[in-house]
């Protein structure tokens, strides 16, 4: 079964909102969402049904309902009790929200709702001014402060309908203690599309498209399924595999050319460590490698008006780079430790200080660094995924190769990225 993507219902009238309900539909759709629009043709409706019933039924079955309140009051669901069919969408929705089926998210025009609060102050005015004198009576007064105009054509059932959603009246009950102060009732002023915008991304959760979202959860699975063959579970409690070669890495001489002197147990955990080195051709990369793929982690530099790397993008280039080194010590390098453990496969038993020639214990502490920075990297994004990037910033890896000597005549060597970059534009390329 297809999964169902989150919908989104958007009621208004449709002639003052056109362009607007148009320019939500291509936003949220870009998103992922599906958008419930009566005026598209790619709206649900039965044909047997009744149109009114259909939008109410089709309403019901969304995850958000986003109502836009304007300055027309749109087609009439009841003559009789002056229901315009938005209304009762809304009043159908509130009554979903309580049942927590779907979440609201009431927007009103700022222009209506200034006219609302003027009229408001108008009535005041008029009740105070003149009705004392008896020169205006109730219907008088209802009258001029519901004057239609150019803009907004039912003031009155307008601002009934503004009343209603922002639960005026319980709230006025529940502030003299008559009852339970009504939820769901919070109202956006909107005088353009990034408003809307913003309500969206604070109210609703929308903040990013579905594609950026479903990445970064199979990213996060995938990391926690590399862990898997990186640790180990003892007496509930979890250990990286490669702390069975930290004792030994502590004896080694920062010498590759030298000789290391360790307690048997050392040698002997080394060789368990090393037992387990075809686990790292389990390691995927299949996100991380669509993770830069798709640029969602560039960060924009305003600028140079160019997208750069983010520190997360830059770690997570560094743990494919780690996890590649790990499928060549389970593949091309796989004799390499299997002649390391069959060499000293006689001193397992062995208690006493053993003599290895470094360049022997050469792999095996590669091995335990490149799985060490696999680890730290994998848990440094996880949490920056979570929302903890400081974990980014202050990692540490280790070097290439487990002596100092060699790593510093590798990095004389080597060239880095900035180096390369700066020589790129150089003149002494050609």
């Amino acid at each position: 079964m297809t999964p169902k993507r989150p919908s989104i219902f958007i009621s208004s009238t449709i002639h003052d909102f056109k362009d607007l309900r148009s320019a939500l539909r291509f936003y949220l759709e870009s998103l992922g969402f599906d958008v419930y629009l009566s005026d598209f043709n790619d709206f649900p409706k039965p044909l047997d049904a009744n149109t009114y019933e259909a939008t109410l039924e089709t309403l019901r079955s969304a995850d958000f309902y986003i109502l836009l309140v304007g300055s027309r009051v749109g087609g009439m669901y009841s003559d009789q009790d002056q229901i315009s069919i938005t209304r009762m969408e809304y009043r159908t929705a509130y009554e979903e929200a309580q049942k927590k089926k779907l979440r609201l998210l009431l927007l009103v025009r700022e222009e209506v709702w200034n006219i609302r609060q003027d009229r408001k102050a108008l009535r005041e005015y008029l009740e105070s001014a003149y009705k004392i004198s008896r020169e205006l009576s109730d219907e008088d007064v209802t009258k001029i402060v519901g004057y239609p105009s150019t803009f907004i054509n039912d003031a009155q059932l307008i601002f009934n309908f503004l009343d209603e959603i922002s639960k005026n009246e319980e709230m006025q009950k529940a502030i003299s203690g008559q009852g339970e102060f009504p939820k769901a009732n919070w109202i956006h002023p909107f005088s353009n599309f990034q408003d809307i915008i913003d309500a969206l991304r604070n109210q609703l959760g929308i903040r990013t498209n579905l594609s950026t979202i479903a990445l970064k959860v199979n990213l996060r699975r995938e990391l926690l399924e590399n862990l898997v063959y990186l640790v180990s579970k003892f007496q509930e409690k979890i250990s990286p595999n490669y702390i069975y070669t930290s004792f030994a890495k502590k004896q080694i001489y920062k010498d590759g050319k030298g000789i290391t002197r360790m307690p048997g147990r050392y040698l002997r955990w080394m060789i368990m460590h090393c037992t387990g080195t075809g686990k790292g051709a389990n390691l995927s990369t299949r996100f991380i490698d669509q993770a830069l793929q798709t640029g969602d982690f560039l960060v924009f530099n305003k600028h140079i008006a160019q997208y750069q790397e983010s520190l997360l993008s830059q770690r997570l280039s560094q743990l494919r780079e780690q996890i590649a080194r790990l499928h060549f010590f389970s593949g091309g390098a796989r004799d390499v430790f299997v002649g390391f453990i069959s060499k000293y496969a006689d001193f397992l038993k062995q208690e006493n200080e053993i003599d290895i020639p470094n360049q022997d214990l050469l792999f095996p502490l590669m091995l335990a660094d490149v799985e060490e920075n696999t680890v730290r990297l994998t848990i440094s994004i996880l949490r920056a995924l979570d929302g903890n990037e400081a974990y980014l910033q202050n990692l540490q890896l280790n070097q290439i190769t487990p002596f100092a000597d060699e790593n510093e005549e590798i990095q004389k060597e080597r060239p880095s990225l900035d180096e390369l970059a700066e020589w790129v534009k150089s003149d002494q390329v050609f």
